[in-house]
């Protein structure tokens, strides 16, 4: 009987596998045993953010330069880093190649051939890694968008040409690379499930257990002849769909959509705020029909980030938060009656946290759309000329910041004293003002797991950073919470599922 359950066993990873040798698992599967002592001292992320760690090359070389950007100290120390995953990287792979076919040929001129490629990865993966490193500090999603699309080109195209060194292997397609990065979202998100729950040792073990798996992807993959590599289109078929709908999504209701006039028209005021870059006449709220949320245009007053009477340029929404906290709340018109509110976007979450701390006056209902998260990122970028974790990183960063101000784009730069790395949001509950977050799915709600707001009405839109003001439900939601109207919070709702299975797909990927 047992004879007979391994001959199953082995005929049904042979068809997984083909022809190629077992002994190719055995690379991968020691370098998984590596990786789970690397966890278990501390040394390596236990969550999901290590799911690369030993994967099929060129995941893990990424795995490399992220984690030593993000945490190394100097330019040199990450320099010796990926010299050493050269090193490790190349022999790991080539040596799977080199048992899976048979030990063909001579070892150390593949060994050699594969090190220059891995060094190659190196420069095809920073623009990805740059924008990463970056979207992850900024906590500004489209960055991460771009980076995904930028990781997964640069990642096929370096695995074929890694593949094909054994001669005619064709190594994994487009769709064949994704539904692998869609498998290592999966082992991202029991690690990052099992982080906290259970402890460390058991997370190596499982962490040593996907060895075994990488291998077989790797063999499979190298058991491909060229032109004939692995093929399922079902990962970039859902991809793409999953993409447009989302796009389709924010295009209708950014330039389509027409949002119906409230029935009821209110005599207290409404004030606006506006987020970064925005000005005294553009912005995201700039287009807002506040007659949707039953106001006359008569009675909204903006809210100047200088003063009161000032109109403001996106230079002044730069400036520090408390000062702009205190600037507001004299444009604040005392008494405040019951039915005044306030409608902001972006950071006037953070502006609103600062004048309840300050105890300055604030209308009883706020609501926010597309607020940042509450909490500060996990990666910090230290200041020009200052050294610690995260100060490769930050280089980067401010050459992509220089970069997008070089080509006339908004720049996006940590160094600005609103950026997340350079302040300490709050969310400061008060008994008397009633408060709403409106989040948009395509900014940063998805970049961490507490992005609900503490004592908040959270709810989910599907929109972009901008278009959530323009959204019809968000916009209804707003104008029924601003009536006094009860309104639910999406947390245990499909909108809430669809954030967590976005962020659990780039959990891996981000440091």
């Amino acid at each position: 009987m047992q004879e007979r359950g391994g001959a199953v066993i082995g005929k049904a990873l042979e068809g997984a596998v083909g022809d190629a040798s077992w002994l190719g698992l055995l690379p991968l599967s020691i370098e998984g045993i590596v990786a789970a002592t690397l966890v278990a001292i501390g040394a390596f992320p236990a969550g999901a953010s290590g799911a690369t760690a030993a994967a099929v090359f060129p995941a893990d070389v990424f795995f490399d330069l992220k984690q030593s950007l993000a945490f190394g100290r100097t330019w040199p120390w990450v320099v010796a880093v990926l010299c050493l995953s050269v090193l490790a990287r190349s022999a790991v792979f080539t040596s799977s190649l080199w048992l899976a076919g048979g030990r063909r040929g001579s070892f150390a001129p593949a060994w050699f051939r594969m090190a220059g490629l891995t060094a190659c990865a190196w420069v095809a993966l920073v623009p990805a890694a740059t924008l990463i490193l970056s979207g992850t500090a900024i906590r500004y999603a489209p960055f991460l968008f771009v980076g995904a699309a930028l990781g997964v080109a640069a990642s096929t195209y370096l695995a074929r040409h890694a593949f094909r060194q054994r001669g005619d292997a064709a190594g994994p397609d487009l769709s064949a690379w994704l539904g692998y990065a869609y498998l290592i979202a999966v082992t991202g998100l029991a690690r990052e499930w099992m982080s906290g729950r259970t402890p460390v040792i058991v997370i190596a073990l499982v962490i040593a257990l996907t060895g075994p798996m990488h291998g077989l992807v790797l063999l499979r993959w190298s058991n491909s002849r060229r032109g004939k590599g692995p093929r399922g289109k079902a990962a970039l078929v859902a991809t793409i769909l999953a993409v447009g709908a989302g796009l389709g999504a924010v295009a209708y209701d950014r330039y389509l959509n027409e949002i119906p006039r409230a029935r009821e028209t209110r005599d207290s005021h409404l004030y606006l705020l506006g987020g970064v870059d925005s000005t005294s006449k553009t912005g995201a709220l700039t287009d807002l029909d506040v007659r949707a949320l039953g106001w006359r245009p008569a009675q909204v007053i903006v809210l100047s980030y200088r003063g009161l009477d000032f109109p403001y340029t996106a230079v002044d929404t730069h400036q520090d938060l408390d000062d702009v906290a205190r600037r507001v709340a004299t444009q604040i018109e005392l008494p405040l009656m019951p039915g005044d509110a306030l409608l902001g976007h972006s950071q006037a979450g953070l502006i609103v946290d600062r004048m309840l701390a300050a105890h300055l006056p604030v209308p009883p209902r706020v609501a926010v759309m597309a607020p940042p998260p509450t909490d500060p990122p996990r990666m910090e970028l230290p200041p020009p000329g200052s050294t610690g974790a995260g100060a490769p990183a930050a280089d980067l960063d401010r050459a992509l910041a220089a970069a997008l101000d070089a080509i006339g784009a908004p720049t996006y730069d940590a160094s600005v004293p609103a950026s997340p790395v350079n302040l300490d949001p709050l969310a400061v509950p008060h008994a008397e003002v009633d408060r709403l977050a409106v989040w948009a799915l395509g900014d940063s709600v998805w970049l961490d797991g507490d992005w609900r707001r503490t004592g908040e009405i959270n709810v989910v839109s599907i929109s972009d950073h901008v278009g959530a003001a323009s959204d019809e439900r968000a916009v209804e939601v707003v104008g029924r919470f601003f009536a006094g109207r009860s309104v639910e919070g999406d947390e245990s709702s499909w909108r809430s599922l669809l954030v967590n299975a976005i962020r659990y797909t780039f959990e891996p990927w981000r440091p």
